[in-house]
Formats: structure tokens, sequence, C-alpha cells
């Protein structure tokens, strides 16, 4: 089977417009001293041993912290000496600097950033997590901070009471930097106070609910369409701190055009660990096998690629090339599964090409085999007599093809034959089937490349 790596890709072509990318250059944690030997100490701090001078330091909101290091020669030092601070310089500067330019940084303490920097998984749901929340710290993936309600940050406009107004000043919050949100790329110039949803709603504080559900009363969300949701979050890479080495995740392949089901969404980031661990879960089989043979996926040797899940094989089984057809990622099994039971409804008719067996892995039914045909082409207007009598004859079981487009006929021989047939409806009206076949001619002469094109062979 495709090794991980042939499955996945590392970044998507879209700008997800978030605050690192909204961000002015940062001088403030460049070197503002010389570097020869300090003249001035830490004062009182240099009577404290180093470890204790790091606990201190650990505790300090990212604020105090940056203060503390532009204090003198000797404080940056010992600052950029602080193993935790010297991670987050270097592999989450973006989060550091998007903290102290939005005015979150100090409800946010150094251990906390640099413990977020090294975790992976999203608060909400568990996936990989490519992102941080910047106004509660928290690690998020793209589908929660787009869709999930406690990181659509709360806005309070008009008059506020003087009582209202202490309440909200001690609740974790933002003041917004003018620039382009959102993958709609929204613009925003105004500076607006963001409060975080949780700590509002959390407060207990009556006039604060009431005003709560003023908001919420007139707010249309948007989704990934609102910029307010993109205003506090930064990307950042996730850490190990034990190897030194950081990781962005992955996209699987197979999912790249879903926007479905968010086990397949093309936005739902991987590691490369819990990649393998998807890829190595047993996948679901083909449930209504039917015909005897069985061959091993291990013991075919695959050639030639026709379609993304298709291919040309030699097994030791049959003699010459055959072609197989597999299910790639456990989502596929069951279009494949309908399709190995078309294929029951139509053996010996003369329709399509034989199936010759299973094709399993480790037991399970992962798809099929079926016959090569050799020396044969797409079919053409001029074929149109040859694919109506094969057309008929699959008519006369009742059964519609579901997608006859010229990719989905080989002609051979003076024979045409039907391939693919996941789309196969069996037990049909006659007008149905009837429609199917008036369309043959125009399908024929489709020249938009619908469908897809299969590799031809010569043999």
């Amino acid at each position: 089977m495709d090794t991980p790596e042939a499955l996945t890709y590392p970044r998507l072509n879209l700008k997800d417009n978030t605050l690192d990318e909204n961000l002015p250059p940062a001088r403030v944690f460049g070197h503002a001293f010389d570097v020869n030997e300090p003249e001035v100490d830490l004062g009182s701090l240099n009577l404290l041993p180093l470890e204790l001078l790091y606990s201190v330091m650990a505790s300090l909101d990212l604020c105090s912290i940056s203060t503390l290091r532009m204090v003198n020669r000797q404080s940056l030092m010992t600052v950029d000496s602080f193993p935790p601070f010297k991670c987050i310089i270097k592999h989450a500067h973006p989060a550091l600097h998007g903290a102290l330019m939005i005015h979150s940084a100090k409800w946010i303490t150094c251990e906390k950033l640099f413990k977020i920097i090294c975790t992976s998984e999203c608060e909400s749901c568990g996936d990989f997590a490519g992102y941080v929340y910047l106004i509660t710290c928290k690690r998020v993936c793209f589908l929660c901070l787009s869709q999930d309600d406690k990181y659509l940050p709360y806005t309070f406009t008009g008059r506020k009471s003087r009582a209202f107004s202490r309440i909200l000043d001690i609740l974790p919050h933002m003041r917004s930097i003018s620039g382009i949100y959102s993958p709609h790329e929204k613009r925003e110039s105004r500076q607006l106070c963001l409060w975080d949803r949780e700590s509002v709603q959390q407060c207990g504080d009556l006039e604060v609910m009431k005003r709560v559900g003023r908001v919420a009363s007139k707010a249309f969300d948007g989704k990934s369409g609102n910029k307010l949701r993109f205003m506090a979050i930064v990307e950042a890479p996730v850490l190990d701190h034990q190897t030194g080495k950081t990781e962005s995740g992955v996209y699987c392949s197979g999912c790249r055009d879903s926007t479905g089901q968010r086990s397949q969404h093309f936005r739902r980031r991987y590691s490369s660990k819990t990649f393998y661990s998807v890829t190595n879960d047993p996948l679901p089989s083909i449930a209504q096998p039917w015909h005897p043979a069985r061959v091993e996926f291990l013991d075919c040797q695959l050639g030639d690629n026709l379609r993304s899940n298709v291919h040309e094989a030699t097994c030791s089984k049959f003699e010459g090339k055959v072609v197989v057809k597999l299910a790639r990622l456990p989502w596929e099994i069951w279009q494949l599964d309908y399709e190995t039971q078309a294929y029951q409804w139509i053996q010996g008719h003369g329709i399509a090409p034989a199936f010759l067996a299973h094709l399993t892995e480790e037991g399970r039914i992962i798809g099929f085999v079926m016959e090569h045909i050799a020396n044969a082409r797409h079919a053409e207007p001029e074929d149109l007599p040859l694919c109506q009598e094969t057309l008929r004859r699959l008519h006369r079981l009742g059964i519609k093809h579901g997608d006859v487009n010229k990719h989905n006929i080989l002609v051979r021989d003076s024979t045409a034959i039907l391939i693919d047939f996941d789309n196969t409806l069996r037990g049909q009206e006659a007008d149905v089937l009837n429609e199917e076949f008036l369309s043959l001619d125009a399908e024929l002469r489709d020249t938009s490349g619908r469908g897809g094109t299969i590799v031809e062979s010569s043999g």
C-alpha cells in the first residue's frame, strides 16, 4: 500500500489571514544591548540561585518577562538563557509578538505558552492543532477555530456603567490590530476590544449576562468568513522539547476536495504520528463477496496507474496483465462494495471485463481483480452502434450504468466494453433506462473531458 508520505501534502494553497500575517515587524526581541560583559547586575535578584530565578520567570506573564528582559544587559542575558523563553523566541516568536501587540500577554505566563507550543492536540476536539488562540492561550485546529462558538470573541459597544467596565477589565480580552482577516479577506481598520467568550459567560455577573444576551441576539457568525475569529489566532508549529524538532502537520491527499464530514474534511491536519495511526487502522472489508477466488494484495506487482485507485498489475495466479481496483482509504470501501456487487449482476453477459478475484489484505477484502482489456481504446462517436448493443444487454437486466461517458467505454475488435460500475442501479423502470440509452450519442460526442481518462495500453 502507499506510504503515509505519499498520501499527504504539507501545506494548502490558501491564506487564512490570521493575526501573525498582520503583525508589524518585531524589533523588541533583537539584542537591544551590545554583547560585552554586563557592567550592572540584577540587584536583589542576583542573590537568588539561577534555578529559583528560572522558577520565578516561569510564572511571570509575557508582558512582565519581556519588560524584565529590557532592564539591562544582564537581565537580557538571563532571560534569554531561560530554556522555555529561548524555545518560545526560536519556535513561536509570532505567538509572543502577537500576544504583546494585542495586549493579551498579561493573561499568559511564560510557562503556559511554552506548554502550549509543546502541545499538539486541539483543546476542543483532540485533532492536531496548528494554531494558538491568544486571548487565553489554547491550542486549536482550523475547524474548531472557525466553527466552535468559544473562539468567537464578544464585542461590547455603546455606553458602559462603571461597574460593568470594572468587570470587563479583569476578564481576558484583547485589542485588535488593523489588517485583513479570515480566508474571505475581510478588512478591519478599527481597533476593536474583544473579550474571550467563555470567560464572559462564566463571570456570573447579571449585567454582563444581559448585555451578552443582547449581543448574541444581534450577532451573525459567518464561521470561517468571520474576521473576529481570526484576530487572536497565530499559526505555531508543535515543538518536541526532548528532540528540539518542530512539526507543522500534514494534510490528507485523499481528502483534498472534501468539505463534508469532519473526519474527511480537507482542512483537517495530522501529525506524522497520528496519520500513521489512521492509516494503520484496520480497513473495513467489502461486505458482500461472491466470487470464490481471492488474491492477496502483496502477491500483486503493480504497474501503470490507470486512475487514482486503478492499476495494471501482474499476479502469479493469472497469466499476463490484470487490472486491480482497490480502496486506498477506509471511506472508499463502500463504493467498491457496491461495484463488487454490480459485477456479480453482470458477470457472464459480455458487458464488462471479467471479474477474476477479490483483492485481500491480511484477510480483509479491499478491492477486486479484473480482466485486462489489451489493445483497447476509448469509444468515439462512430462507435455508437457498438456501444448501444452493449448498453442494451445491460438494460435487459434492468440495470442502469449511471455514467456512460466515453471514458467508461472501451472498444476492442468491434466490441464495446463497459467499465466503472460504482454508480450502477438495479431494478430500474423502462423510461429511466431509455433516458440513459438516448443520452449515449451526446456522451460520445462530448469533448469536455468529463469522466477523466484511463491510460490506454497496447498490451
